[in-house]
Parts: C-alpha cells; sequence; structure tokens
C-alpha cells in the first residue's frame, strides 16, 4: 500500500456532471481545512479516487 489518506464530508458531484477530483480534494483541503490555497496547492498528490457513493439526489 502506498501512503493513503482517505477524506470523507466531500459532497457528491451533481448528477451529469464531469469533476474534477484533484481540483474538488484541493478546494476542500483550502475551504474546509482552513489551509491557504498555497499550501493545498503545493502538496503532490499521486493518485486522487472517488470510492462510489449513494447517487446525490436533489
Amino acid at each position: 500500500m502506498r501512503n493513503n489518506l482517505i477524506f470523507s464530508g466531500i459532497p457528491e458531484p451533481r448528477a451529469g456532471t464531469i469533476e474534477d477530483t484533484e481540483n474538488t480534494l484541493r478546494a476542500f483541503l483550502n475551504e474546509k481545512m482552513k489551509l491557504a490555497k498555497d499550501e493545498a496547492a503545493s502538496i503532490k498528490l499521486e493518485h486522487v479516487h472517488r470510492f462510489p457513493g449513494s447517487p446525490h439526489t436533489e
């Protein structure tokens, strides 16, 4: 296994939209975890995946 981190509480994208998962994670780090934008941008991410979840409903 690599050095893996698992984040939860990130809302699912709207159905039918294409998501840039890496940018979504960086925005989460900046907005919710209060990392400075340049710090969030400088973190080296090798692989960013989203686990399948329940469908987004609205």
